[in-house]
């Protein structure tokens, strides 16, 4: 126990002295929510929280018009460590992402504890060895580079436990308990964020191998140790069947499902700034740079020196010479690298993957240390001189790690962030209006400024965002931030008013103030049939003046649905119209259905992604209704998945070893 409590406490407790020497939250005013961090993570976070106060977690009004909340969540807001950060008061979050950054970094440590304990077999006692070298992965750079990617994080903290029931379960040992250890964690691993969960499962399924190719086992172990390997990687896949196949679903409507190689195979950097990143005090590597790889300059010596001095047969020293190889390609070929990043260029942050290189590269360094104190215990200077070893890399690691947070991290002012932040808060919950309408910024604060603020706004900027969402923006002029994930609204009188946009927040000097527009839509309308594309076309133009308006809306619309009833994932209304078409301002790229008087409709699109159906003349009672696209079948998928680690739980049985496996 000492081992795991140690291994948490010191990184965590460099993190929190790096806070305090660089003045951040919870000892100053700096916090980590820069760059994407402010427009991206922490505005998703203050969306999810509210709508996992209200239950509503498939689909949020809070930008783009509507956007699919579920597989956003998927990629950004799935770790289970934010429910910390939901129970805090509002004014508290920012603060709280610190906190929780440091906790994080110090359960890598402790997660890689456990895997050296299981791997080594190590005793109960505390073992100084195991805790720096735990600290060594923690605070490495990958960690530190991407101290702000909170969303990758949880993945780089369950490597080490998935990688731990991995070689159980190969080593045909308790299988009962490590096959639910491998799955669990698998299956966390992949639900926190699929993006790095995919560069797992690929370093998981490389992993085996080199594993199946150092071993000397025969075939029927080689048979026995893949067919488990396969059952249970696949059964912790199926558990998060219901977030993979909406996830899948919503990406392949994305811009970079459409991106292929291209080109010829070449290297991004040369040996010498490879090999520079393992370095102290390099710094950061962020824009396409050579890849974050630094874990103690201690660590490299000692696998260098391992690989020569320890014992180990020729198939092993091949394996190491090979995974150097394939590793060092993987960092630095875009053919490689584009594998890797599933299938897709990663945009600046280099080698996102880094982090299971790194756990590679202090978990040899462990090995050849235990390997030379083993060796030489009895001589009293060498002894001496393995203590030097832990002293020097704990040392180097921490000094690392405070001047990298102090002189390389982005931090911001969270002062300013609380202070203009509240006030738009404020102001936009002053309205006392229970119907449903929309409101903007007439000035872009955050590009995720309704979700940031809580209130159904069009602003958005998300790596999730539709190809479709996004051309259609682009398409009526509003602005982009980033290209294909992005939109900044720019109010104009037409597009407020189709959109439904009643409320502007307005700033002066940042002092903000609502002001209320009088003609606007509701979120369903009827128009003369033939008419839909016209009227939208008309009132997007950004020509269109606000005289107009009004005209436009008496000459088209033939019916107003009037709301009864609202959710995040439901509307209910009447209309009473002259008939034609009922557009929406609801964006057609699947979920949405529309019923009129309780029959389901076919589906028109309207300027190429709103979302429209045919309208007789008359009274009509309208549903609109969201469902994520495949998540009933993910979730059958994920009850399958959880039925079959039951069944493995309750029918498994412990089997000893029947071949040793040196790892």
């Amino acid at each position: 126990m000492g081992n795991f409590l140690f291994s948490f406490f010191i990184p965590f407790a460099v993190i929190i002295l790096s806070f305090l020497v660089r003045g951040a939250l919870p000892f100053g005013d700096e916090c980590l929510l820069s760059i994407d961090a402010w427009s991206q993570y922490y505005p998703m976070l203050c969306t999810m929280k509210e709508a996992v106060k209200t239950g509503q977690l498939q689909y949020s009004f809070n930008g783009a018009l509507g956007f699919n909340l579920w597989t956003q969540s998927a990629y950004y807001t799935n770790s289970i460590l934010w429910v910390f950060l939901y129970i805090l008061p509002d004014n508290c979050m920012i603060a709280g992402v610190n906190i929780l950054t440091a906790v994080r970094i110090g359960l890598a440590g402790l997660t890689f504890c456990y895997y050296l304990n299981s791997h080594y077999e190590k005793s109960s006692r505390v073992s100084i060895s195991v805790v720096v070298f735990s600290c060594a992965y923690a605070l490495s750079a990958y960690f530190l580079a991407f101290i702000n990617q909170f969303m990758w994080h949880d993945a780089v903290i369950m490597l080490p436990v998935v990688l731990a029931g991995l070689e159980k379960i190969c080593r045909c040992c308790n299988t009962k308990k490590d096959a639910v250890v491998y799955i669990i964690a698998l299956a966390y691993t992949i639900w926190s964020n699929y993006y790095i969960g995919f560069m797992v499962c690929l370093f998981v399924g490389v992993y085996y191998v080199g594993m199946q190719l150092a071993t000397s086992a025969g075939l029927k172990e080689r048979m026995g140790s893949f067919g488990r390997f396969a059952v249970y990687s696949l059964t912790a896949a199926a558990i998060d069947g219901v977030v993979l196949l909406p996830s899948y679903i919503a990406l392949s409507k994305t811009a970079a499902s459409e991106q292929v190689f291209t080109g010829k195979i070449e290297l991004y950097h040369s040996l010498g700034e490879m090999l520079g990143r393992l370095l102290p005090f390099s710094g950061v590597a962020l824009a396409y740079e050579a890849p974050n790889l630094y874990c103690g300059l201690t660590c490299v010596f000692l696998c260098v020196w391992g690989f020569f001095s320890v014992r180990k047969t020729v198939k092993e020293r091949l394996c190491y010479i090979g995974a150097c190889l394939f590793f060092y390609f993987s960092l630095n070929t875009n053919l490689l690298d584009f594998i890797w990043h599933g299938f897709h260029y990663p945009n600046q942050l280099p080698a996102r993957y880094s982090f299971c290189v790194i756990f590679l590269i202090v978990k040899e360094a462990f090995g050849a240390y235990e390997s030379c104190r083993v060796k030489y215990r009895s001589r009293g200077y060498l002894r001496i001189l393995s203590w030097g070893i832990l002293a020097l890399l704990m040392c180097e690691l921490t000094s690392n790690a405070i001047y990298t947070i102090v002189s390389h991290v982005r931090m911001v002012d969270a002062d300013s962030y609380y202070r203009n932040y509240n006030e738009i808060k404020s102001v936009a919950a002053s309205v006392e209006d229970d119907g449903f309408y929309r409101i903007e910024l007439e000035k872009a604060y955050n590009f995720n400024q309704g979700q940031l603020c809580n209130y159904r706004g069009i602003s958005y900027y998300s790596s999730t965002m539709s190809k479709e969402a996004y051309d259609f923006f682009v398409e009526i002029g509003m602005p982009v931030y980033a290209k294909n994930v992005s939109t900044r609204y720019v109010p104009r009188p037409g597009a407020d008013a189709l959109f439904g946009v009643k409320y502007l927040i307005r700033s002066d000097e940042d002092k903000y103030t609502i002001i209320e527009n009088e003609c606007y839509l509701p979120p369903a309308f009827s128009v003369k049939e033939g008419a839909g594309e016209e009227f939208v076309r008309i009132m997007l133009d950004e020509n269109t003046g606000k005289a107009e308006v009004a005209n436009l809306i008496d000459e088209y619309v033939t019916g107003y649905l009037n709301i009864e009833e609202y959710t995040g994932e439901y509307i209910k209304g009447e209309i009473v119209s002259e008939g034609g078409i009922l557009i929406t301002t609801l964006p057609d790229d699947v979920g949405w259905s529309i019923y009129i008087d309780g029959s389901k409709q076919e589906t028109l699109r309207i300027a190429g992604y709103l979302c429209a159906a045919s309208l007789e003349a008359g009274k009509h009672h309208v549903k609109l209704v969201y469902e994520t696209p495949g998540i009933r079948a993910g979730a059958i998928l994920s009850m399958m998945g959880i039925a079959a680690l039951l069944i493995l739980f309750l029918l498994n049985k412990t089997v000893q070893p029947r071949y040793s496996q040196r790892l």
